[in-house]
């Protein structure tokens, strides 16, 4: 598993995006712990908050992730793993149309022409659970 290299430093995307079992939260809904400063049981959240990194917070130098294309910046959630002996990434919207409006649109341009790419539109639950169930 890929440890953290930048801090979250308030974003809160994920926290929003794919819900938590633990706490009954629908995905693309605000968990129950949000606050304001992040998380409100931070040292004792769920074993899935624990073990998820965006791809964002993994690399603090890929070109195509500097600060401006950080997940609340862009409304866009990246993870990045083999899958069939092949990188792929999954590209999560957190906001509707955040993959087909800049600057989001142009990074997934850019990574298709090395990689495959799938988008799990806004409020698409089925590909939601498609996708992460891939277990990259």
């Amino acid at each position: 598993m890929p440890k953290a290299e930048r801090e979250c430093d308030g974003c809160q995307e994920c926290c929003f995006l794919f819900g938590i079992s633990k706490y009954e939260s629908d995905p693309w809904t605000d968990c129950p712990h949000q606050c304001e400063g992040g998380c409100d049981v931070y040292e004792d959240r769920p074993k899935e908050c624990r073990k998820y990194l965006c791809h964002w917070v993994t690399v603090d130098d890929d070109p195509y992730f500097d600060e401006d294309m950080r997940p609340d910046k862009t409304g866009l959630v990246f993870v990045t793993g083999d899958y069939k002996l092949q990188r792929i990434w999954l590209c999560f919207e957190s906001r509707p149309a955040a993959s087909v409006t800049s600057p989001g649109k142009e990074l997934i341009e850019k990574l298709r022409e090395k990689y495959l790419v799938k988008i799990c539109m806004y409020n698409n639950v089925a590909k939601l659970v498609q996708l992460t169930s891939m277990n990259l």
